[in-house]
């Protein structure tokens, strides 16, 4: 959990190991990039490798847009 004023996890968040035994940041990365990969916002040409697609650097030109900030 990330708490005012901090920029990440803690050291201790990092390390959390889950009981099936994959550590608890790796397990939430990789459903976070399935998702992303479902979605097609990246893409995945090699094991263990992933590019932003061209649709997710559009949504970000978007939202930058009507945020009112430069990409």
């Amino acid at each position: 959990m990330v708490r005012s004023g901090e920029t990440g996890p803690a050291h201790g968040e990092l390390a959390e190991v889950l009981p099936s035994g994959p550590r608890h940041v790796d397990n939430r990365i990789g459903w976070a990039l399935s998702a992303l990969y479902r979605g097609k916002l990246v893409d995945r040409p090699a094991r263990a490798t992933f590019l932003i697609t061209d649709a997710a650097q559009g949504r970000k030109k978007v939202d930058a847009a009507v945020s009112g900030n430069s990409p």
